[in-house]
């Protein structure tokens, strides 16, 4: 795969931003039909994967 390649792989289906643009994407997958997402944080800090938890999960939590 080339650079190019990988790289319109990551735009087109990573899920990079600001926390709101996050949820914009995540509910746009919700509205096709996907059900589940998996986050991995390639960055290495848990950093990131906390922001995730307090800024973007509370805006799918059924009650």
């Amino acid at each position: 795969m080339t650079d190019s390649e990988r790289n319109a792989l990551t735009e087109r289906d990573a899920l990079i931003g600001r926390p709101d643009e996050i949820i914009r994407r995540i509910k746009r997958l919700q509205e096709a039909g996907v059900e589940y997402i998996m986050v991995i944080d390639f960055a290495g800090s848990r950093e990131h994967l906390r922001i995730f938890a307090r800024e973007v999960m509370p805006a799918f939590a059924t009650s």
